[in-house]
């Protein structure tokens, strides 16, 4: 998670209900509530008050909330006001928690901020959250924000229901075995490849997380794990029949992942490349085969 200043294009789409307490002297507009029309993101301030919350990629503003799996989201709030001042610092502190449909908690971090103080009346945070395992696509989630005044007692809420989506660059055959989730992996940045674009000489791999169906023989399961990788005109950058030969894998080490590493050297090809990966079960008849489509760059 990190803290960033940020400076998007806004957008006024947004419902805004200000719940005020009148007294007989005074009124305190310090209750609001919001919903973003667009992406659906509500906040809710009781004491706390934010110019601006939206959600982006980290440079672009977004406009809903349907996401690809591994695809950063930024949730952004601008210029929140109505902490407690103690010599000219502010001591504001963020959590973050994912959740189920269902409630059940699959992501939670309190301290964000990690309770520094900040030299200003009002501050621009946000947080940002990747969503990879332990978020997986065909499931629905709900993204909580807290910001808290630690010096007193104001707080602001933010939730955001999440749609994620299967990579469209990678599509899955199943035959008896199953996938709960296939995804190329840039080990260089360390980071989910959502863009369809991987770069000549950096290590990528596609990762098979969830594989299920297989039969286990005398309590061990036996895989065979094919790899080939052709460009568009049919040139062979890689055939490789079995990785598994020789080896017998553990159901751990299986639910932990299998991969398939790939790093091209720079030289011509035919964008893009078709990179196969087909998985079996050497003790039944199942199977799965993932095709991979991406530009090298």
């Amino acid at each position: 998670m990190t803290l960033l200043k940020s400076k998007f294009m806004k957008k006024n789409n947004r419902i805004l209900v200000i719940v005020s307490l009148c007294l007989s002297t005074a009124c305190n507009f310090s209750k609001s509530v919001s919903k973003d029309l667009m992406t659906g993101l509500s906040t809710t301030g009781d004491g706390l008050s934010a110019n601006e919350v939206y959600i982006s990629d980290g440079t672009n503003q977004l406009t809903d909330n349907a996401f690809v799996y591994g695809q950063v989201v930024y949730t952004n709030f601008e210029n929140v006001d109505g902490f407690k001042v103690e010599n000219g610092n502010i001591y504001p502190e963020m959590e973050v928690v994912v959740v189920t449909k269902a409630g059940d908690t699959v992501l939670q971090n309190s301290n964000l901020l990690g309770g520094k103080a900040i030299a200003a009346l009002s501050a621009n945070l946000n947080g940002n959250v990747i969503l990879a395992a332990p978020i997986y696509s065909g499931t629905e989630y709900i993204l909580k924000y807290t910001i808290r005044d630690t010096r007193g007692e104001g707080v602001f809420y933010s939730e955001l229901e999440l749609e994620i989506e299967k990579d469209p660059m990678v599509k899955l055959t199943e035959n008896g075995l199953t996938l709960k989730e296939a995804y190329i992996f840039d080990r260089k940045s360390q980071t989910v490849v959502t863009s369809g674009e991987i770069f000549f000489e950096n290590e990528v791999m596609i990762d098979l997380q969830g594989l299920n169906g297989y039969t286990p023989m005398n309590g061990n399961p036996s895989l065979g794990m094919s790899v080939l990788v052709t460009d568009a005109k049919g040139k062979l950058f890689l055939d490789l029949p079995d990785l598994l030969k020789g080896r017998f894998l553990t159901d751990a080490q299986i639910q932990k992942g299998l991969a398939s590493t790939l790093k091209i050297a720079k030289g011509e090809l035919a964008n893009p490349i078709d990179w196969q990966v087909k998985v079996w079960d050497k003790n039944g008849d199942g199977e799965i085969t993932v095709n991979a489509k991406v530009e090298v760059k």
